[in-house]
């Protein structure tokens, strides 16, 4: 894998394409987690957490059963329940030997209108993990930028009008027409998604050490996301790589495909002029802390962890 190491910036590989999506591994020098974090989504797999409706629509509760702090991260998207929702903020469940051992979690509904349990599904609290994270640049904009119910609507709706336009056909689900992981999950969406998700099966293998990545759509640099420790970006690289792939694809265009492609320079520029703008400090919970950074080009968020002090739990970084 060849490397570009910018000052001030991660080491960025060069970047590996598929039509219209180009994609960079990045690896921070910066001091890493030694913790190893649960993610939701192995916890909800295997029985290690639960999520329990509180009868409001913008908050869940989520319970820790196992001996592993539980990293939770913005946009996560869980199925089931009285509605669909994706999660508003990062933070960080305690395991289950501290208290308290359940946590309230601001949400966002990404399935409009249902309030009751769909038929089928096992239990009002039986949440699931959706496929993927929030799957558009928008959507995740309008879940921590705008943090807005209206505005999570508004782009659920353009990601499934453009995956429809992309396939050339409606792809909402007739059970919930309005459900983002029901239109995940649609088969003409899985078959077109299958290819990017092919092409890049196999890259960590090319950067084992990489604790994130940036990605380009149409020649137009996206966004960017980097973690504590290769061990978490891994763990979270499925549903990573699914959510830029649908994005990439609701994105397609025969203009896109004959774009040029950023260079690695390009993208460590891009990252460093992050770190300028309006910076705040927002606590989410006793043991975490948000810095945002504001500038006109991008957002950045940066998700701080108390007991592991200089380390950057998760910095996701969001062009305007």
């Amino acid at each position: 894998m060849k490397l570009f190491h910018l000052r001030r910036s991660p080491i960025i590989s060069e970047a590996y394409t598929y039509r219209n999506l180009a994609i960079y591994l990045l690896r921070q020098p910066a001091r890493a987690s030694q913790q190893d974090f649960l993610t939701l989504d192995e916890a909800l797999q295997t029985g290690c957490a639960r999520l329990h409706e509180t009868g409001r629509v913008g908050e869940l509760e989520i319970e820790n059963l196992t001996h592993a702090d539980l990293y939770v991260q913005a946009g996560d998207v869980v199925k089931g329940g009285w509605q669909d929702r994706a999660l508003g903020l990062d933070f960080i469940v305690p395991h289950g030997s501290r208290r308290p051992q359940r946590m309230r979690v601001r949400t966002f509904c990404v399935e409009r209108g249902r309030w009751h349990r769909r038929t089928g599904e096992e239990a009002t609290n039986a949440f699931k993990s959706a496929p993927c994270l929030a799957a558009s640049r928008e959507l995740k904009l309008s879940i921590r930028e705008a943090a807005s119910q209206s505005a999570v609507w508004n782009s659920v709706d353009a990601a499934q009008e453009k995956l429809s336009r992309s396939i050339g056909s409606d792809v909402r689900a007739a059970s919930s027409p309005t459900s983002l992981p029901l239109t995940v999950e649609n088969d003409a969406v899985r078959r077109r998604v299958g290819g990017y998700l092919h092409a890049f099966h196999n890259l960590l293998a090319a950067g084992p050490d990489a604790t994130g990545f940036a990605f380009a759509i149409n020649g137009r640099i996206n966004s960017a996301d980097m973690y504590a420790s290769p061990e978490l970006f891994r763990k979270l690289w499925p549903r990573l790589l699914e959510a830029t792939a649908l994005e990439a694809l609701a994105e397609s265009t025969s203009a896109g495909m004959t774009c040029s492609t950023p260079t690695a320079k390009e993208i460590g520029d891009w990252l460093r002029r992050a770190h300028r703008g309006r910076k705040t400090k927002l606590p989410v919970t006793e043991r975490v802390t948000l810095v945002v950074r504001e500038g006109d080009e991008h957002i950045s968020f940066e998700t701080m962890d108390a007991e592991q002090p200089d380390v950057c739990v998760h910095q996701t970084i969001l062009a305007h």
